[in-house]
């Protein structure tokens, strides 16, 4: 999940070995191969009240 001010923009991420730390890099919208990365956006205040905050 990236965040830019409120808005928040989340990138499905794959990891055979369920380790992400190597995938923790600033956000990308075009892959190597200049194809869009799928992403979804959102707000700060929508995740809050998903959480219940």
């Amino acid at each position: 999940m990236y965040r830019d001010g409120e808005n928040c923009f989340i990138q499905q991420a794959f990891s055979p070995d369920g380790n992400f730390r190597s995938q923790l890099a600033s956000r990308v919208t075009v892959s190597d191969d200049g194809n869009c990365v799928s992403e979804w956006n959102t707000d700060v205040s929508a995740i809050a009240r998903f959480l219940g905050a």
